[in-house]
């Protein structure tokens, strides 16, 4: 009897002792791996503003809840804490993104809008360009027009001139001259139409010693002047054979 009670108080013993070192056991872990890192803690508090950071300080919240044992409610927090800190960063660069690539899309804008105009400007001034040479070539061709009118107009009025004067005969250009020459009308025009209606080259120099002589204002009488064709010339035989028809 005495053996049996000495035993079960020597049990009860060693389970009060093992009980109480698992108790100094489960307040040292709870002392070590749960009491809150103050430093960690003054790092969440100042939070995070680059992605990078946030996400280095979720990966150390969930380490450090990881390695957690017993009393772990702190490092919970911790964790929901440095996560909520990285989705609000992730946000933040999300709304960077997005008004970046909002601006980068209104520069593009700006620039088409930039170089559409000055597309548009560049055809506006080559039609501008196109229509101008466009007059410019007829108002060329309009001139050119009305100067050869003009020239067949001249051309047609000097024949129809040489053809009266070619009908007056020498004497007949002769005074004509003379009355353009004492008018003082300018006769540079008429002679040499009445050259062209001149009927062989002596009339022609005539002609044209009486104006020299008229335009420099000298007194000279009618020149005579020889219509008729020059005489052709006479050859040696011809000149021998009337020697001797006049020697017989």
């Amino acid at each position: 009897m005495l053996g049996a009670r000495g035993r079960a108080r020597r049990r009860r013993s060693s389970i009060a002792l093992w009980l109480a070192l698992f108790g100094c056991v489960a307040v040292g872990c709870a002392f070590q791996f749960g009491s809150p890192d103050t430093g960690f803690a003054r790092r969440l508090e100042l939070g995070c503003e680059e992605l990078e950071q946030c996400r280095r300080l979720e990966a150390e919240a969930s380490l450090r809840l990881a390695d957690c044992w017993v009393l772990c409610g702190d490092r919970a927090i911790e964790r929901q804490l440095a996560s909520f800190l990285r989705y609000r960063s992730e946000e933040r660069q999300a709304v960077r993104e997005h008004y970046r690539q909002r601006g980068e899309a209104e520069r593009q804008e700006a620039r088409r809008l930039r170089e559409q105009e000055a597309d548009e400007s560049r055809r506006a001034q080559a039609a501008r360009a196109q229509a101008a040479e466009r007059e410019h070539q007829q108002r060329l061709e309009l001139e050119r027009l009305r100067q050869a009118q003009v020239e067949r107009r001249a051309t047609e009025q000097h024949r129809r001139r040489v053809s009266y004067l070619s009908v007056l005969g020498a004497e007949g250009r002769v005074r004509h001259l003379r009355r353009c020459e004492k008018a003082g009308a300018g006769c540079d025009g008429l002679i040499l139409e009445l050259l062209d209606a001149a009927g062989n080259a002596d009339e022609k120099r005539s002609l044209a010693e009486l104006h020299e002589r008229l335009a420099a204002g000298e007194e000279a009488g009618l020149p005579a002047v020889d219509a008729r064709p020059a005489p052709a010339p006479v050859s040696a035989e011809t000149r021998s054979a009337s020697v001797l028809g006049s020697g017989a």
